[in-house]
């Protein structure tokens, strides 16, 4: 079970990734890549300059193109 901070923090990537993918949120599942839901390098920039700015600017290129799943990034936000 997530915790709190987890859970929210989940929301507000998914809810970044479903704006630059044109996706519903409930279709964005947290273990699945970024990419293979659609994204692309292009894509990729925009989410992270969102994910910047909204949620946490721990979030650098390095640690998207690492872990691009939602759920890899909540633990690279709440390990930073």
């Amino acid at each position: 079970m997530k915790s709190i901070t987890e859970q929210t923090l989940a929301d507000d990537v998914c809810s970044v990734f479903s704006r630059v993918l044109g996706l519903k949120p409930t279709d964005i599942d947290d273990e699945q890549s970024f990419f293979e839901r659609g994204g692309t390098s292009l894509t990729a920039a925009q989410a992270i300059a969102l994910l910047q700015r909204d949620v946490s600017s721990a979030i650098t290129v390095e640690c998207f193109f690492t872990g691009p799943s939602i759920s890899q990034l909540v633990r690279g936000i709440l390990t930073e």
